[in-house]
């Protein structure tokens, strides 16, 4: 998402208010590096954000994220 923050917002409260929406975060040390926000459909799940602190690029963290959503929904497909 282009750092647009009108659409930041909006898309904010979509993840707060929308059922079939989800964001998960990765730590390090008790700082957040990492999200990755899904949208839930009967079949599959669909990566609609991610983003990682500029700072920790290029370490997997991206990666790990996507590891974690594919156990977390062993059975669902997971496309971006």
């Amino acid at each position: 998402m282009f750092p647009n923050e009108e659409r930041i917002i909006q898309q904010c409260e979509l993840y707060k208010t929308s059922e079939d929406r989800s964001l998960h975060g990765i730590y390090l040390k008790d700082i957040l590096v990492g999200i990755i926000g899904l949208i839930h459909n009967p079949d599959e799940i669909e990566i609609k954000h991610i983003a990682i602190e500029t700072e920790y690029i290029h370490r997997g963290i991206g990666e790990e994220l996507v590891r974690a959503i594919s156990k977390l929904y062993p059975d669902l497909e997971l496309i971006a």
